[in-house]
């Protein structure tokens, strides 16, 4: 899917806002090798997130990072060992309630079983990359502020 029609699939679900509703991210990165009985994919997804950007991060599973006043990271491992890279963003769409950027706000995930010893801080690099691009062609009215790479630790 590209950038172009993720955006409209974003816009056309934020028309008719409702926090409580079902919401479908798109796919817009998927490298695929299949192989001796194993298949191993690298994914990029993004779409309006179901956990608002102030989760409980105490009651979550994983990792949580708060990166600024507008942009959340997470990791976790899921039951086979691999690991998602998670990121919220709090965009706040044209025509939706102020709230809206908080209770529902942009979320991207990438699974990585393809590529082999990439660091964290590379998958995370990666990650923020795409989701700078996915917010510049949202046009956030609130201009959110994504990094271009990983975060140093706060001290």
């Amino acid at each position: 899917m590209s950038l172009k029609e993720s955006r409209e699939e974003y816009l056309k679900q934020m028309q008719s806002w409702d926090p409580e509703g079902t919401h479908w991210s798109s796919e817009l990165c998927t490298m695929s090798k299949s192989g001796a009985g194993k298949n191993a994919v690298l994914r990029i997804e993004f779409g309006p997130s179901s956990t608002p950007f102030d989760f409980d991060s105490k009651g979550s599973e994983g990792t949580t990072t708060l990166v600024n006043s507008d942009v959340r990271l997470h990791q976790v491992k899921d039951h086979r060992e691999v690991t998602h890279y998670g990121i919220y963003v709090k965009c706040k769409m044209p025509g939706t309630p102020p709230h809206q950027a908080s209770r529902t706000p942009l979320a991207g995930v990438l699974t990585d079983t393809l590529t082999e010893n990439t660091s964290t801080e590379a998958h995370v690099t990666y990650l923020l990359r795409s989701t700078r691009a996915v917010v510049k062609s949202l046009e956030c009215e609130n201009k959110p502020t994504v990094p271009v790479s990983y975060p140093a630790p706060k001290q």
